[in-house]
């Protein structure tokens, strides 16, 4: 089995980048070694992997090093585009200390293992994937020197599209798109370890030092370094300048902006005939840093079943379990103005129910529970009515279903068990049909 292993990337490394016996073999141990331990027994499905992976590995959020002396190397990876079913062209640009250049080449993907659900819920739909790959970027212009190595990705798939795992959940052992390899002189054969990633460097010795998140050490400040922390704040701050800095018209009264603070916060002001009336920064009540998805979006739907059109503010998308949370404004078509409501934030992934004039709710209360709430209006207030708890296995299919009636009296909640732990066709007849209909988020 393993000199099989070892025989298939070889040929797989040299057929791709026709590079030395000592590269080749040095990139096809540590991929065996990382295969063996990470997924024995698990099915390879790279035959059958169809999905387009190209925005797995695009980014400007690369850092490397280059070197034995942990030389400072921004990776940007501009364009990837498939060529065949696992074969993708890279085009990107290097920069370090001692020079700079763009760089082209090929990514082939060997391996991609299904991954199990993690036991804190993802998004209905979505399937997570371990990718094992060899990658070769070649200087272009007046550079004659090429990187080559493999390459580990964690991603996720929904709907059709490939994401990377991770990126709004960044933390202290948060590392994705971990290139490992070599850089080699075309024209000596000269060879220093060049590797890169997003969050964290793979081997990286006593370069980093950060806890929380990759911090050079000091020793390597001459290397290019001393700037780092620096460029990575200014580099944050574009960032979110980038996706925040927006502005719209809703109607001839409803207009909104967006921006990041100098913190980095995301926040958005809402106006109503030119004078603010709503600012709300990340998170309502948090100080959360926007890695989350959708910050600032504002939509309209007819929240309250009134005909007149509401604005949703989107709040983002909350870590792992994918909490979406809103803020809500109904339209007051006396006073043609914008009110705020009363407790929607509360209301997590919501959908709207016409038929009934009530709101639903949906989200992991844990990695085993999932709370479907319903919601009705009392004027421009929205109070909770009904709750069922589902549980659910390791595979996220529903074991069991408890239903339990709310009384709101305003400043609390009183919980009624109506049933306890039972199939789906013994809850009330309006839960069974919505939970049918697989509303979930």
């Amino acid at each position: 089995m393993k000199n099989n292993c070892c025989r298939t990337l070889l040929l797989a490394l040299l057929a791709m980048f026709s590079i030395s016996s000592a590269s080749a073999q040095r990139c096809v141990d540590a991929m065996e070694k990382k295969i063996q331990k990470r997924h024995a027994g698990v099915e390879d499905v790279r035959n059958t992997f169809g999905i387009d992976l190209s925005p797995v590995w695009h980014s400007h959020g690369y850092i490397g090093f280059i070197g034995p002396d942990y030389q400072r190397l921004k990776v940007s990876i501009n364009d990837v585009e498939r060529k065949e079913q696992q074969t993708y062209e890279l085009r990107g640009r290097m920069e370090s200390p001692r020079y700079s250049c763009d760089v082209k080449g090929e990514l082939l993907v060997l391996h991609i293992y299904t991954k199990a659900p993690t036991k804190t819920g993802h998004l209905k739909g979505e399937q997570l994937y371990d990718i094992f790959g060899v990658y070769r970027l070649t200087e272009t212009g007046t550079k004659s020197g090429r990187f080559e190595g493999f390459v580990i990705s964690e991603v996720f798939t929904q709907d059709g599209r490939a994401y990377p795992c991770g990126m709004d959940e960044a933390g202290a052992d948060f590392r994705n798109n971990q290139f490992e390899g070599v850089w080699i002189s075309e024209d000596n054969g000269l060879q220093k370890e060049a590797n890169w990633g997003i969050g964290r460097i793979p081997d990286s010795g006593d370069l980093d030092i950060g806890k929380e998140m990759f911090k050079p050490a000091e020793k390597y400040w001459k290397s290019g370094w001393e700037t780092y922390e620096q460029d990575a704040r200014d580099e944050a701050t574009d960032y979110m300048n980038s996706l925040y800095a927006s502005e719209g018209v809703i109607d001839d009264h409803l207009t909104w902006k967006s921006w990041a603070d100098i913190e980095g916060f995301a926040k958005t002001t809402l106006f109503c005939d030119g004078e603010p009336i709503r600012v709300f920064r990340s998170f309502h009540g948090e100080d959360t840093p926007p890695f989350m998805m959708g910050a600032g979006v504002l939509t309209y739907v007819d929240a309250n079943f009134d005909n007149y059109p509401d604005v949703l503010i989107s709040l983002g998308s909350r870590g792992s379990r994918h909490f979406s949370v809103y803020e809500c404004y109904l339209y007051d078509p006396a006073t043609e103005t914008f009110l705020l409501t009363e407790g929607f934030d509360l209301v997590i992934n919501p959908t709207f129910d016409a038929q009934r004039k009530v709101v639903y709710g949906c989200g992991h209360s844990s990695y085993a529970t999932i709370e479907h709430r319903r919601f009705e209006w009392q004027g421009n207030r929205i109070s909770e009515k009904s709750i069922v708890e589902v549980t659910i296995n390791e595979e996220g299919n529903p074991i069991s279903y408890s239903e339990s009636q709310v009384i709101d009296r305003g400043d609390s909640f009183d919980f009624i068990p109506l049933h306890e732990n039972v199939q789906m066709d013994q809850l009330s007849p309006e839960w069974q049909e919505h939970l049918a209909k697989g509303e979930e988020f």
